[in-house]
């Protein structure tokens, strides 16, 4: 792994990299394991992602592409959202009006 990777971490995540051992400094595939063991986001947080996708509503003064945007935010952190499934969350998050 390249080492001027290790300068661009801060706080926890370079107290983390420091306290590796040795050999998941070795390779990228090695240090993104631990990384994500570490900091990845659970099971139950990625659920409830999803769930959110799908019940976030356009607030009466949002435009469009705000709500867009937010929806679309949200579904890169959700698993398995392709781009059908993003359109159907912009599509349900709308006024109804709009749709």
């Amino acid at each position: 792994m390249p080492i001027n990777f290790a300068i661009l971490l801060h706080d926890t995540a370079s107290d983390f990299y420091e306290g590796l051992p040795n050999t998941d400094h070795v390779s990228w595939d090695h240090f993104k394991t631990a990384f994500l063991a570490r900091f990845g986001r659970c099971k139950a947080i990625l659920w409830h992602d999803i769930s959110h996708l799908y019940t976030m509503s356009q607030k009466i003064d949002e435009s469009v592409e705000n709500i867009t945007a937010c929806v679309t935010k949200k579904a890169k952190y959700a698993p398995n959202v392709d781009e059908p499934l993003l359109h159907s969350a912009v599509i349900q998050s709308l006024r109804p009006h709009i749709c």
